[in-house]
């Protein structure tokens, strides 16, 4: 089964779905203007914890108690 975990962290997801390379990651997804990500950007929600979600990109705003 090629579908994600409901929850698993970007740097997962990379390394399930493009062989560990934030690179071939980034060239995977476009901008508004169509222009591929920067791989500055995916190491950057790597290290603020980003996770995937049933296909979806979530970045944490607050804790909850």
């Amino acid at each position: 089964n090629d579908q994600p975990k409901v929850y698993q962290t970007l740097g997962d997801y990379i390394d399930q779905y493009h062989d560990g390379s934030q690179s071939d990651f980034a060239r995977s997804q476009k901008t508004k203007d169509g222009k591929p990500l920067d791989r500055k950007q995916v190491n950057q929600w790597i290290k603020k914890g980003f996770i995937v979600a049933d296909k979806g990109l979530y970045s944490l705003r607050r804790e909850i108690d």
